[in-house]
């Protein structure tokens, strides 16, 4: 299923090439990670500078089948003079992409564990029963 990315911009103009951007990385995530059910992009300008140049900030809200959300805001660095708005998104799906790997990492180890207990309860059930049952 794919899903439509929902994309706001703020303090700047909409962009296609941005829109481009943003279809692509989450089709990426939507390969990865197949539970992902909605996403939504936040592309804005905080302030604009003529004189040393403009930043971005990038916040990408994803949620996933079963509840579970992650939400990644990518703030513009404080260190540069000016910051690339490809190289803003492009981090911000990066870290979107590390969180959603670590939950899906978690949701297995947990699974795991549950799955684990689910089989000592059988055997435990099954040593209770009488050896006529267990035919």
């Amino acid at each position: 299923m794919n899903i439509e990315p929902q994309l706001a911009f703020k303090n700047i103009d909409p962009s296609d090439v941005v829109r481009a951007i943003v279809d692509k990385n989450v089709r990426k995530l939507q390969k990865h990670h197949r539970a992902l059910s909605s996403c939504r992009v936040v592309f804005e300008r905080p302030q604009h500078r003529h004189k040393s140049g403009d930043h971005y900030r990038v916040s990408v809200d994803l949620k996933m089948t079963g509840g579970i959300e992650v939400a990644v805001t990518r703030n513009p660095p404080l260190d540069k003079d000016r910051d690339s708005a490809f190289v803003a998104l492009r981090e911000a799906f990066d870290i979107a992409d590390r969180q959603l790997t670590e939950v899906n990492r978690r949701q297995q180890s947990h699974g795991h564990e549950r799955k684990g207990l689910t089989h000592e309860a059988e055997l435990a059930a099954m040593s209770r029963m009488a050896p006529e049952d267990l035919t």
